[in-house]
């Protein structure tokens, strides 16, 4: 009998000293930390740049057909036109807005 409280009292005093030593947490703090990606970031890149310049025809294509003033930034426009994979003004920063033609024809519902 005293062979088995002394085996517990053991496993009590390893288990106590691996919980202050931050061994069974350390798996935890690891996982928390680790930096949660958007879709678009696992996207490849040429579906990105697809995404990105189909935005930015939407926006165009919204400022041509209500007549919109020409200062009217066109960036905010197309990210308000992608609904899935959240894009961000820095996502459009390699594009030529230039050369992108206006969409014609009926556009996605744009998110608030």
């Amino acid at each position: 009998m005293f062979q088995y409280i002394t085996i517990f009292v053991i496993k009590l005093l390893i288990g106590t000293t691996l919980g202050v030593l931050g061994i069974y947490n350390s798996k935890m703090k690891n996982r928390n930390k680790l930096k949660k990606m958007r879709i678009f970031d696992e996207l490849s890149l040429e579906t990105q740049n697809e995404i990105v310049t189909t935005a930015v025809r939407y926006a165009k294509g919204e400022i041509a057909e209500f007549n919109l003033p020409a200062t009217t930034d066109v960036i905010q426009l197309a990210v308000q036109y992608d609904t899935m994979y959240f894009t961000t003004p820095l996502d459009y920063s390699g594009l030529d807005l230039e050369t992108i033609t206006a969409w014609v024809g009926s556009r996605p519902i744009k998110r608030p």
